[in-house]
């Protein structure tokens, strides 16, 4: 059994750190929305309820 490995199929560092970005950014950047939401909404959304 003649096992070929491939360096070249292996991704970088670079590819993973890329990868990671991809997930980190867009939560980051949610959790800030989210954030100012809470702090920057008029008074009359603060305590809404839906069944009003």
């Amino acid at each position: 059994m003649n096992i070929d490995l491939n360096i070249g199929a292996i991704p970088s560092g670079l590819s993973f750190f890329c990868a990671l970005l991809t997930v980190c950014i867009p939560v980051v950047i949610s959790l800030i929305h989210a954030k100012l939401h809470k702090l920057g909404d008029p008074p009359w959304k603060k305590n809404s309820d839906p069944d009003q």
